[in-house]
């Protein structure tokens, strides 16, 4: 089963958004296209794409947080039709290419069936692993500050926001050129110790304003360790706006660096937010994390 996204998603292995940044757009003149064109996609190629429904066996899809058997699963593309009873399935997929797929070819789209027998199963999760294998390799990197609250399978046990703190300290002194970013990965504040807020526990807020504390004179970015936030300070905001929205000319979606700190909301929320940031890097330590 083919595997091709057309969108970006920090996990997937089949196309990238973080490694096109320290990659393909590390040269100049791709840079500027890719600011031109905002964050980047997975260019669409026409090839034939065969219908497969799976039924029998063990199959068991992830549907509203809910893995429980299902009797068959239908698949177009990278697409999962429909999962749950065979008829319904069935019905569903044919429902589905009949309303979204061109008539373009003599032959129409075949319909290929495949039955598991006794234990095989198919775990179609498993597609996306959330395992972030191709960002974990790239922020692993010597210029990326490793941030993870686990030693030996263990949390550590002064995992904290000092921690984090010490770290960080440690690693800028190991930054020979002083226009790079402070990169670091693995954060994650649900493993550290809760704090006292209006008489009750709660998970430390990591915002903006936290990490302006440290009082680095230089762009902070710490990618979480679920890859769905990161954690900067205002500089990085402001070169973000400089190197990134204000070369989209016309295309900049905000009138000025007052807006869109509006938007920011104390972290970089998911790529949409985060990509600007790691493409507004300088050029030399894109390469040199790739």
């Amino acid at each position: 089963m083919s595997h091709t996204h057309m969108h970006g998603c920090t996990h997937c292995g089949c196309h990238n958004p973080v490694l096109d940044v320290f990659h393909k757009n590390s040269q100049e003149d791709e840079i500027k296209e890719l600011i031109k064109e905002g964050i980047p996609y997975i260019e669409k190629k026409d090839h034939p794409v065969a219908a497969l429904l799976y039924k029998g066996g063990i199959i068991r899809p992830m549907v509203d947080g809910d893995a429980k058997s299902v009797e068959a699963i239908a698949f177009y593309g990278d697409i999962v039709v429909a999962s749950g009873e065979y008829d319904y399935v069935k019905k569903a997929l044919k429902a589905y290419i009949k309303g979204n797929i061109k008539e373009d070819t003599k032959t129409g789209v075949l319909i290929q069936e495949k039955e598991l027998t006794g234990t095989q199963t198919l775990l179609p999760g498993f597609i996306e692993p959330h395992a972030h294998v191709i960002a974990s390799s790239i922020t692993s990197g010597r210029l990326w500050c490793d941030l993870t609250a686990f030693e030996n399978q263990r949390i550590k046990e002064n995992y904290n926001f000092d921690y984090i703190k010490d770290e960080i300290k440690k690693h800028e002194t190991k930054l020979e050129n002083k226009d790079f970013w402070i990169l670091g990965q693995g954060v994650d504040p649900a493993l550290m110790p809760f704090v006292k807020k209006e008489c009750k526990n709660e998970l430390l807020d990591i915002n903006i304003e936290r990490i302006d504390s440290l009082g680095y004179t230089r762009p902070v970015f710490l990618l979480s360790a679920s890859m769905h936030t990161a954690y900067v300070n205002e500089l990085t905001l402001e070169q973000t706006y400089k190197n990134y929205f204000c070369k989209l000319g016309g295309d900049n979606p905000y009138k000025s660096y007052e807006e869109y700190r509006k938007t920011i909301n104390g972290a970089l929320q998911e790529e949409v937010q985060y990509l600007p940031a790691l493409l507004s890097l300088p050029k030399e330590q894109k390469k040199l994390s790739y």
